[in-house]
């Protein structure tokens, strides 16, 4: 698949036609969820692929505000009631996203406040709590936007998006050397463009709120993304959040070559000489090479 095109093709679309998935397509979809990629394999999932009989059910209990939009179809993932199974549904459902792309499909992510009343009023049973839900179909028309690509100081764009675009943090702003806000200067540390492909995919990633929280730190061959918990935005978004950065990440830099390792998922001391701020936290770890 081509991830790194997809990536970049991907918006939130909260508004969606009264209109039919054709049945082959989610036939493509069923197939595509039984190959996906586990970022950690220990952890029991399951995925409910549900009808527009979904929206009604999880109108006020989903969403932001409770706004369920009303699509054609919704997944639902289910897994361990834990930050890392959270992650974990993140990394999942980032390839559902960019596969529903690939079908020209549109999606959004619902936020889930109360995954027990997610479960009651989708009847669902199972012992795994919901960690994620996403709404999907055919969206209506937004005006095109222009979006501002910062890469670094002398890579600077301006590109016309069809859709829905948030804002997104510039690469300067986003990855770091060594120390908290010592930039990384990709064209005079001569790194890697597959690296830094990675970190711009990174950037792109749908975040509640459009709220772009997390950081990477690179220090000699290891790479930390690290995060902090933001008013009016539930952890759960946030490990969602976490868990697409890393598979967007990772998808981007392996497209290349072959890296048998991936994240580390689990949080480490912070070093002193770090100098990150004290409501950051470490969510995982890459080793570079």
């Amino acid at each position: 698949m081509r991830w790194e095109e997809l990536i970049k093709e991907r918006s939130s679309i909260r508004s969606y036609k009264d209109k039919k998935v054709d049945e082959k397509l989610l036939e493509q979809l069923q197939q595509f969820m039984q190959e996906l990629s586990p970022l950690l394999p220990e952890q029991n999932t399951e995925i409910r692929l549900l009808g527009k009989e979904a929206g009604p059910r999880l109108e006020g209990i989903a969403g932001y505000m409770g706004n369920a939009f009303f699509a054609p179809n919704y997944l639902i993932l289910l897994g361990e009631d834990s930050e890392e199974s959270r992650i974990h549904a993140g990394y999942l459902a980032a390839q559902l996203v960019l596969k529903l792309t690939e079908l020209k499909l549109n999606t959004c992510f619902l936020t889930v406040n109360e995954a027990k009343a997610v479960k009651t009023a989708l009847n669902i049973d199972s012992p795994l709590t919901v960690t994620a839900c996403l709404s999907f179909g055919y969206g209506n028309p937004e005006k095109d936007s222009n979006r501002i690509d910062i890469k670094s100081e002398s890579d600077v764009r301006m590109e016309k998006i069809k859709g829905h675009i948030a804002p997104k943090i510039s690469m300067m702003d986003l990855v770091y050397e060594s120390v908290y806000g010592q930039s990384c200067n990709f064209a005079e540390d001569a790194m890697d463009p597959n690296l830094e492909n990675a970190f711009y995919a990174a950037s792109l990633a749908p975040a509640a709120l459009n709220c772009q929280s997390y950081r990477f730190l690179i220090e000699d061959n290891m790479l930390y993304l690290f995060d902090r918990e933001v008013a009016h935005i539930t952890k759960q978004d946030r490990c969602l959040s976490d868990g697409v950065v890393m598979f967007y990440f990772h998808t981007v830099l392996t497209t290349h070559f072959h890296k048998p390792d991936t994240w580390t998922v689990g949080r480490v001391e912070k070093k002193p000489e770090w100098k990150m701020p004290e409501e950051y936290f470490v969510v995982g770890t890459y080793r570079l090479f």
